[in-house]
């Protein structure tokens, strides 16, 4: 107990824990802003496993902090900073409830992209092309699912960039027909060529099916975004539904379509995200 020693001491010790819990934040902050560098979301994740991978190793770090926070010693430490009211402590608590937020926003994104992988299991573990193409619908529908209820995979590059792996798996799974087939020295090539093509004709049409309808609400329910003339100099937007939108008020957290809120139209099928696919289907 810093109180058990004298004043000069006292505030010699204060000094040093106060250090201490600046350097744990500086470090925490780190931690939680990993998510915003542009390697977090990096090439290497090029398959839904690794999506999988990404948010598992990331709530994982977090919970072990959390564990390394509620230790004996980090608790002592606290104690003494709140005995001695350090204006330290309060934005440290902050931080703590940050860390909190940080899981729950973790563990929602590991629950939505975790709802691919079975598809993707499907599509990789079957030889039958009819099998194959009757997979390709739920798997799309369940990628409109994420877009539609997910806050983070509504955002437009993040949308961007789950489709562009889930094309990735599909091309690929196409490249493997091919390469098994020429692999047991078949005749019957062409087919496999034929069979890899259908495949990702078929994920395109589909993609461009559940666009329309993606489209269509994000059209319906989005909230224009306030736009500057820089040669006028006034704000100036449009709202379909004028001063009659009757869900103009997204503050609500019990809004049912916070999410589509915002604008979030799905990429055209020439978009950077397709590259591989339309390279194998051209």
């Amino acid at each position: 107990h810093i109180s058990q020693q004298e004043p000069e001491r006292q505030q010699s010790i204060l000094s040093i824990l106060e250090n201490t819990l600046t350097n744990w934040s500086k470090q925490i902050k780190q931690l939680l802003q990993e998510e915003l560098k542009p390697l977090f979301y990096g090439r290497e994740q090029n398959s839904i496993k690794d999506q999988v991978q990404l948010w598992t190793s990331r709530i994982n770090k977090l919970n072990n902090l959390i564990v390394q926070l509620d230790s004996p010693f980090v608790q002592d430490v606290l104690k003494n900073l709140a005995r001695n009211r350090s204006p330290y402590l309060s934005s440290f608590m902050d931080i703590k409830l940050e860390i909190s937020r940080s899981v729950t926003h973790a563990e929602r994104n590991l629950s939505f992209v975790s709802t691919l992988s079975p598809w993707i299991f499907q599509i990789n573990n079957s030889n039958n092309l009819n099998e194959i193409l009757l997979h390709l619908p739920s798997l799309m529908h369940t990628l409109f699912l994420i877009w539609q209820h997910s806050h983070y995979y509504h955002q437009k590059d993040k949308f961007s960039q789950l489709l562009e792996v889930v094309s990735s798996e599909i091309v690929l799974r196409s490249k493997q027909i091919i390469a098994n087939s020429i692999s047991s020295k078949s005749t019957n090539t062409s087919m496999s060529l034929k069979d890899a093509l259908s495949i990702c004709a078929m994920f395109r049409g589909t993609y461009l099916d559940y666009k329309e309808k993606a489209d269509g609400l994000n059209s319906k329910y989005m909230i224009p975004e306030k736009k500057i003339d820089p040669s006028r100099m006034v704000i100036w937007h449009v709202n379909p539904y004028g001063e009659n939108d009757p869900n103009k008020d997204i503050s609500s957290s019990n809004d049912p379509y916070a999410v589509l809120r915002k604008s979030s139209p799905w990429p055209p099928r020439n978009a950077k995200c397709f590259q591989s696919l339309n390279a194998l289907i051209e």
